[in-house]
Protein backbone atom coordinates (compact mmCIF):
# COMPACT_ATOMS: atom_id res chain seq x y z
CA UNK A 1 0.00 0.00 0.00
CA UNK A 2 1.21 3.31 -1.19
CA UNK A 3 -0.31 6.28 0.53
CA UNK A 4 0.78 9.85 0.74
CA UNK A 5 -1.36 11.09 3.22
CA UNK A 6 -3.64 8.94 6.06
CA UNK A 7 -5.02 10.89 9.19
CA UNK A 8 -6.54 8.57 12.08
CA UNK A 9 -8.75 11.56 14.04
CA UNK A 10 -11.49 9.54 15.83
CA UNK A 11 -12.25 6.15 17.70
CA UNK A 12 -12.45 2.83 16.09
CA UNK A 13 -14.44 0.07 17.54
CA UNK A 14 -12.35 -2.56 16.67
CA UNK A 15 -8.90 -0.98 15.78
CA UNK A 16 -6.55 -0.05 13.35
CA UNK A 17 -3.38 -2.19 12.08
CA UNK A 18 -1.22 -0.96 9.38
CA UNK A 19 0.77 -4.26 8.84
CA UNK A 20 3.20 -2.82 5.46
CA UNK A 21 2.79 -0.03 3.81
CA UNK A 22 4.70 3.09 2.65
CA UNK A 23 3.36 6.58 4.03
CA UNK A 24 4.63 10.21 2.96
CA UNK A 25 2.75 11.57 6.06
CA UNK A 26 0.37 9.03 8.53
CA UNK A 27 -0.85 11.60 11.25
CA UNK A 28 -2.38 9.98 14.70
CA UNK A 29 -4.68 12.67 16.42
CA UNK A 30 -6.91 10.51 19.17
CA UNK A 31 -7.47 10.63 23.20
CA UNK A 32 -10.43 7.81 22.21
CA UNK A 33 -9.59 4.04 23.11
CA UNK A 34 -8.02 3.20 20.16
CA UNK A 35 -5.70 0.15 19.42
CA UNK A 36 -3.06 1.11 16.70
CA UNK A 37 -0.38 -1.46 15.49
CA UNK A 38 1.69 -0.25 12.82
CA UNK A 39 4.12 -3.07 12.21
CA UNK A 40 6.69 -3.64 9.12
CA UNK A 41 8.91 -5.30 7.30
CA UNK A 42 12.27 -4.64 4.99
CA UNK A 43 10.86 -2.20 2.67
CA UNK A 44 8.15 -0.73 4.92
CA UNK A 45 8.73 3.28 5.21
CA UNK A 46 7.10 6.32 7.17
CA UNK A 47 8.83 9.59 5.94
CA UNK A 48 6.74 11.58 8.77
CA UNK A 49 4.56 9.92 11.46
CA UNK A 50 2.84 12.63 13.93
CA UNK A 51 1.24 11.09 16.81
CA UNK A 52 -0.35 14.62 18.75
CA UNK A 53 -2.38 11.95 21.14
CA UNK A 54 -3.32 8.72 22.02
CA UNK A 55 -6.31 7.12 24.39
CA UNK A 56 -5.16 3.21 24.20
CA UNK A 57 -2.64 1.06 22.38
CA UNK A 58 -0.12 2.09 20.26
CA UNK A 59 2.24 -0.45 18.43
CA UNK A 60 4.91 0.33 16.20
CA UNK A 61 6.85 -2.41 15.70
CA UNK A 62 10.04 -3.20 12.42
CA UNK A 63 9.87 0.23 10.88
CA UNK A 64 11.77 2.93 9.07
CA UNK A 65 10.70 6.61 9.83
CA UNK A 66 12.58 9.64 8.50
CA UNK A 67 10.76 11.76 11.09
CA UNK A 68 8.73 10.56 14.53
CA UNK A 69 7.22 13.78 16.54
CA UNK A 70 5.58 13.27 19.65
CA UNK A 71 3.40 15.56 21.15
CA UNK A 72 -0.01 16.88 22.57
CA UNK A 73 -1.98 14.43 25.41
CA UNK A 74 -1.26 11.15 26.08
CA UNK A 75 -3.83 10.11 28.56
CA UNK A 76 -3.45 7.92 32.08
CA UNK A 77 -4.54 4.42 29.94
CA UNK A 78 -2.37 5.16 26.77
CA UNK A 79 0.79 2.88 25.81
CA UNK A 80 3.09 3.95 22.93
CA UNK A 81 5.44 1.15 22.65
CA UNK A 82 7.87 1.33 20.02
CA UNK A 83 10.26 -1.81 18.91
CA UNK A 84 13.08 -2.10 16.59
CA UNK A 85 12.60 1.36 14.96
CA UNK A 86 15.26 3.15 12.67
CA UNK A 87 15.10 6.48 12.49
CA UNK A 88 16.82 10.01 11.46
CA UNK A 89 14.74 12.58 13.74
CA UNK A 90 12.77 11.74 16.93
CA UNK A 91 10.93 15.46 18.07
CA UNK A 92 9.54 14.98 21.47
CA UNK A 93 7.87 18.44 21.86
CA UNK A 94 5.42 19.70 23.93
CA UNK A 95 4.34 16.39 25.18
CA UNK A 96 2.07 16.05 27.66
CA UNK A 97 2.30 12.02 29.20
CA UNK A 98 0.55 10.63 31.40
CA UNK A 99 0.75 7.20 30.76
CA UNK A 100 3.41 5.33 29.29
CA UNK A 101 5.93 5.39 26.34
CA UNK A 102 8.04 2.66 25.60
CA UNK A 103 11.08 2.99 22.77
CA UNK A 104 13.08 -1.09 23.13
CA UNK A 105 15.96 -1.25 20.56
CA UNK A 106 16.14 2.50 19.07
CA UNK A 107 18.55 3.13 16.22
CA UNK A 108 19.56 5.85 13.79
CA UNK A 109 19.89 5.30 10.48
CA UNK A 110 22.11 7.20 8.31
CA UNK A 111 19.74 7.61 5.08
CA UNK A 112 16.39 8.63 4.07
CA UNK A 113 14.39 7.44 1.61
CA UNK A 114 12.94 10.41 -0.87
CA UNK A 115 9.24 9.16 -2.47
CA UNK A 116 9.03 10.46 -6.69
CA UNK A 117 5.78 9.66 -6.53
CA UNK A 118 2.82 7.55 -4.20
CA UNK A 119 0.05 6.00 -6.57
CA UNK A 120 -2.44 6.98 -4.16
CA UNK A 121 -2.78 11.10 -3.41
CA UNK A 122 -4.82 11.14 0.38
CA UNK A 123 -6.30 8.73 2.12
CA UNK A 124 -8.50 10.15 5.13
CA UNK A 125 -10.81 7.95 7.36
CA UNK A 126 -12.63 10.02 10.11
CA UNK A 127 -15.39 7.66 12.05
CA UNK A 128 -15.06 4.24 10.56
CA UNK A 129 -13.63 1.00 11.04
CA UNK A 130 -10.32 0.28 8.87
CA UNK A 131 -8.19 -2.32 8.98
CA UNK A 132 -5.41 -2.85 6.33
CA UNK A 133 -4.04 -6.63 6.48
CA UNK A 134 -1.81 -7.66 3.18
CA UNK A 135 -2.99 -11.43 2.26
CA UNK A 136 1.04 -11.99 0.64
CA UNK A 137 3.85 -9.78 0.91
CA UNK A 138 5.75 -9.13 -2.29
CA UNK A 139 9.25 -9.41 -0.52
CA UNK A 140 8.29 -13.26 -0.19
CA UNK A 141 8.28 -13.88 -4.10
CA UNK A 142 11.89 -12.63 -3.98
CA UNK A 143 15.29 -13.89 -3.12
CA UNK A 144 17.13 -10.54 -4.56
CA UNK A 145 16.57 -7.58 -2.21
CA UNK A 146 17.97 -5.08 -4.48
CA UNK A 147 15.35 -6.86 -7.36
CA UNK A 148 12.35 -6.13 -4.94
CA UNK A 149 13.98 -2.92 -4.77
CA UNK A 150 14.38 -1.95 -8.11
CA UNK A 151 10.83 -3.71 -9.16
CA UNK A 152 8.59 -2.47 -6.74
CA UNK A 153 10.24 0.87 -4.87
CA UNK A 154 11.82 2.18 -7.89
CA UNK A 155 10.25 6.12 -7.00
CA UNK A 156 12.38 5.75 -4.25
CA UNK A 157 15.60 7.87 -3.97
CA UNK A 158 18.12 6.50 -1.11
CA UNK A 159 20.34 9.97 0.15
CA UNK A 160 23.08 9.94 2.55
CA UNK A 161 21.97 11.36 5.82
CA UNK A 162 24.48 12.29 8.65
CA UNK A 163 22.32 14.54 10.73
CA UNK A 164 20.31 12.14 12.77
CA UNK A 165 18.71 13.99 15.80
CA UNK A 166 16.81 12.91 18.84
CA UNK A 167 15.46 15.79 20.41
CA UNK A 168 13.38 15.96 24.18
CA UNK A 169 11.87 19.83 24.08
CA UNK A 170 9.21 21.71 26.46
CA UNK A 171 7.72 18.56 27.40
CA UNK A 172 6.49 16.70 30.76
CA UNK A 173 7.53 13.20 29.94
CA UNK A 174 5.94 11.30 32.41
CA UNK A 175 6.72 7.73 32.29
CA UNK A 176 8.84 7.38 29.56
CA UNK A 177 11.15 4.19 28.73
CA UNK A 178 14.53 3.35 26.93
CA UNK A 179 15.79 -0.02 26.50
CA UNK A 180 18.75 -1.36 24.91
CA UNK A 181 18.28 1.99 22.10
CA UNK A 182 21.39 3.61 20.68
CA UNK A 183 20.66 7.16 21.80
CA UNK A 184 24.56 7.63 21.60
CA UNK A 185 24.88 6.61 17.78
CA UNK A 186 22.26 10.04 17.19
CA UNK A 187 24.71 12.93 15.57
CA UNK A 188 22.73 15.63 17.29
CA UNK A 189 21.09 15.41 20.88
CA UNK A 190 18.80 18.54 22.16
CA UNK A 191 17.20 18.04 25.47
CA UNK A 192 15.28 20.87 27.68
CA UNK A 193 12.71 18.82 29.50
CA UNK A 194 13.11 17.40 33.03
CA UNK A 195 14.33 13.62 32.90
CA UNK A 196 14.37 12.66 36.68
CA UNK A 197 11.07 9.91 35.66
CA UNK A 198 12.74 8.70 32.42
CA UNK A 199 13.82 4.69 33.10
CA UNK A 200 16.59 3.36 30.87
CA UNK A 201 17.84 -0.26 30.87
CA UNK A 202 21.10 -0.72 28.52
CA UNK A 203 20.60 2.45 26.68
CA UNK A 204 23.34 5.42 27.64
CA UNK A 205 22.95 9.37 27.06
CA UNK A 206 26.42 10.51 25.76
CA UNK A 207 27.59 13.51 26.95
CA UNK A 208 29.72 14.65 24.54
CA UNK A 209 27.06 14.73 22.02
CA UNK A 210 23.87 16.86 24.03
CA UNK A 211 23.76 20.39 22.94
CA UNK A 212 22.52 23.04 25.22
CA UNK A 213 23.56 26.01 27.47
CA UNK A 214 25.50 24.79 30.08
CA UNK A 215 22.85 25.80 32.99
CA UNK A 216 19.99 23.28 30.86
CA UNK A 217 22.87 20.53 31.01
CA UNK A 218 23.80 20.19 34.44
CA UNK A 219 20.16 19.73 35.18
CA UNK A 220 19.64 17.23 32.78
CA UNK A 221 23.11 15.57 33.75
CA UNK A 222 21.74 15.96 37.24
CA UNK A 223 18.31 13.90 36.63
CA UNK A 224 20.51 11.19 34.67
CA UNK A 225 22.69 10.85 37.35
CA UNK A 226 19.05 10.54 39.88
CA UNK A 227 17.90 8.36 37.47
CA UNK A 228 21.32 5.97 37.43
CA UNK A 229 21.49 5.92 41.35
CA UNK A 230 17.78 4.85 41.57
CA UNK A 231 18.69 1.95 39.34
CA UNK A 232 22.27 0.86 41.35
CA UNK A 233 23.98 1.62 38.05
CA UNK A 234 27.37 2.72 39.35
CA UNK A 235 29.24 3.44 35.76
CA UNK A 236 26.35 5.60 34.51
CA UNK A 237 26.40 7.68 37.99
CA UNK A 238 29.80 8.46 37.35
CA UNK A 239 29.16 9.19 33.56
CA UNK A 240 26.73 11.75 34.76
CA UNK A 241 27.91 13.25 37.68
CA UNK A 242 31.29 14.26 35.58
CA UNK A 243 29.16 15.66 33.27
CA UNK A 244 26.84 17.67 35.76
CA UNK A 245 29.24 19.63 37.53
CA UNK A 246 31.83 19.90 34.76
CA UNK A 247 28.58 22.11 33.37
CA UNK A 248 27.95 24.08 36.33
CA UNK A 249 31.38 24.80 36.47
CA UNK A 250 31.21 26.66 33.30
CA UNK A 251 27.74 27.78 33.95
CA UNK A 252 28.98 29.35 37.37
CA UNK A 253 29.52 33.18 36.22
CA UNK A 254 26.37 33.88 34.38
CA UNK A 255 24.15 32.91 37.88
CA UNK A 256 22.92 35.73 39.79
CA UNK A 257 24.47 36.32 42.69
CA UNK A 258 27.64 37.68 44.96
CA UNK A 259 30.60 37.95 42.50
CA UNK A 260 32.68 36.32 45.44
CA UNK A 261 30.39 33.56 45.94
CA UNK A 262 30.62 33.23 42.29
CA UNK A 263 34.61 32.83 42.56
CA UNK A 264 34.10 30.23 45.60
CA UNK A 265 32.53 27.97 43.69
CA UNK A 266 34.15 28.27 40.29
CA UNK A 267 38.03 27.52 42.58
CA UNK A 268 35.65 24.68 44.44
CA UNK A 269 34.86 22.77 41.30
CA UNK A 270 37.79 24.13 39.04
CA UNK A 271 40.25 22.72 41.84
CA UNK A 272 38.16 19.27 42.00
CA UNK A 273 38.12 18.70 38.06
CA UNK A 274 42.24 19.49 37.72
CA UNK A 275 42.97 16.96 40.65
CA UNK A 276 40.35 14.52 40.01
CA UNK A 277 37.67 14.89 37.63
CA UNK A 278 35.46 15.93 40.37
CA UNK A 279 36.38 12.42 42.29
CA UNK A 280 36.13 9.99 39.87
CA UNK A 281 39.57 9.61 38.58
CA UNK A 282 42.11 8.52 41.59
CA UNK A 283 45.02 8.33 38.71
CA UNK A 284 45.08 11.65 37.79
CA UNK A 285 45.37 12.61 41.29
CA UNK A 286 48.08 10.25 42.42
CA UNK A 287 49.98 10.34 39.46
CA UNK A 288 49.78 13.25 38.07
CA UNK A 289 48.07 16.54 39.70
CA UNK A 290 49.23 16.27 43.32
CA UNK A 291 53.18 15.68 42.26
CA UNK A 292 53.10 17.95 39.72
CA UNK A 293 51.60 20.85 42.02
CA UNK A 294 54.48 19.34 45.06
CA UNK A 295 56.85 19.57 42.92
CA UNK A 296 55.94 23.51 41.99
CA UNK A 297 56.02 24.72 45.65
CA UNK A 298 58.81 22.25 46.73
CA UNK A 299 60.75 23.91 43.87
CA UNK A 300 59.37 27.51 44.47
CA UNK A 301 60.38 27.03 48.14
CA UNK A 302 64.14 26.84 47.36
CA UNK A 303 64.44 28.86 44.77
CA UNK A 304 63.83 31.57 47.09
CA UNK A 305 65.88 30.63 49.67
CA UNK A 306 69.63 30.59 49.54
CA UNK A 307 69.31 26.87 49.37
CA UNK A 308 72.32 25.28 47.33
CA UNK A 309 71.10 23.05 44.60
CA UNK A 310 73.40 20.12 44.30
CA UNK A 311 74.11 17.91 41.37
CA UNK A 312 75.80 15.53 43.24
CA UNK A 313 74.59 11.28 43.62
CA UNK A 314 74.94 12.26 47.25
CA UNK A 315 72.99 15.53 46.73
CA UNK A 316 69.89 14.50 44.38
CA UNK A 317 68.93 11.78 47.21
CA UNK A 318 69.11 14.39 49.79
CA UNK A 319 66.50 16.69 47.49
CA UNK A 320 64.67 13.72 47.01
CA UNK A 321 63.98 12.67 50.24
CA UNK A 322 63.05 16.02 51.54
CA UNK A 323 60.73 15.97 48.48
CA UNK A 324 58.63 12.94 49.88
CA UNK A 325 59.26 14.78 53.32
CA UNK A 326 57.65 17.58 51.85
CA UNK A 327 54.37 15.52 50.57
CA UNK A 328 53.42 14.50 54.00
CA UNK A 329 51.03 17.62 54.82
CA UNK A 330 51.85 17.31 58.75
CA UNK A 331 55.90 17.52 57.94
CA UNK A 332 57.77 20.06 60.41
CA UNK A 333 58.52 23.28 59.36
CA UNK A 334 61.91 22.82 59.88
CA UNK A 335 62.28 19.59 58.04
CA UNK A 336 64.75 21.13 55.55
CA UNK A 337 67.00 23.43 58.54
CA UNK A 338 70.50 23.14 58.71
CA UNK A 339 73.28 24.38 61.08
CA UNK A 340 74.47 26.90 58.84
CA UNK A 341 70.91 27.97 57.67
CA UNK A 342 67.51 28.21 59.17
CA UNK A 343 65.15 27.68 56.24
CA UNK A 344 62.02 27.86 58.76
CA UNK A 345 63.15 31.81 59.01
CA UNK A 346 62.90 32.52 55.47
CA UNK A 347 59.21 34.21 54.85
CA UNK A 348 59.10 32.87 51.51
CA UNK A 349 60.13 29.47 52.70
CA UNK A 350 57.38 29.26 55.00
CA UNK A 351 54.49 31.01 52.23
CA UNK A 352 55.18 28.24 50.04
CA UNK A 353 55.34 25.52 52.52
CA UNK A 354 51.97 26.61 53.45
CA UNK A 355 50.42 26.60 50.47
CA UNK A 356 52.41 23.68 49.57
CA UNK A 357 50.50 21.69 52.57
CA UNK A 358 47.22 22.69 51.11
CA UNK A 359 47.77 21.73 47.58
CA UNK A 360 48.88 18.35 48.91
CA UNK A 361 46.36 18.05 51.46
CA UNK A 362 43.43 18.28 48.89
CA UNK A 363 45.24 15.87 46.39
CA UNK A 364 45.11 13.33 49.25
CA UNK A 365 41.38 14.18 49.30
CA UNK A 366 40.78 13.55 45.91
CA UNK A 367 42.72 10.70 45.96
CA UNK A 368 40.62 9.10 48.57
CA UNK A 369 37.52 10.36 47.11
CA UNK A 370 38.46 8.64 43.21
CA UNK A 371 38.86 5.20 45.75
CA UNK A 372 35.32 5.42 47.16
CA UNK A 373 33.50 6.94 43.40
CA UNK A 374 31.58 3.62 43.19
CA UNK A 375 30.56 3.62 47.15
CA UNK A 376 29.36 7.55 46.84
CA UNK A 377 26.27 7.81 49.16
Amino acid sequence: MLVQNFKIHSSFRDGIYLHSGVFNSLNINSEEPNTISIKGNKLDFINKLEINGIGNNTLINHQRINKLELKGKFNSESLLEVKNLKINILKIDELNNKGTVKFINLKPINYILNHKGFEINSLEFEGQEVKFLPKTNAFDLYEDYNAYLERYFNFFLKEECNDSVFKIFNSSIGNLEFDNSNIDKFKEIKINSKLSSIKTFGTVFPTKSVSGDNSTLYEVFNDLYSVAKNKNNKNEEVLYYRKALNSLRKSVWKKEGNIFMKLNDWASLGVSNLYSAYGTSWIRSFFIATPIIAFIFFGGMLLTTNYDLAFSIDGFSENIANFFKFLNPTHKLNFMDREFYKYSDNAWFVIFDLFGRIFVGIGIFETIRSFRKYSRK
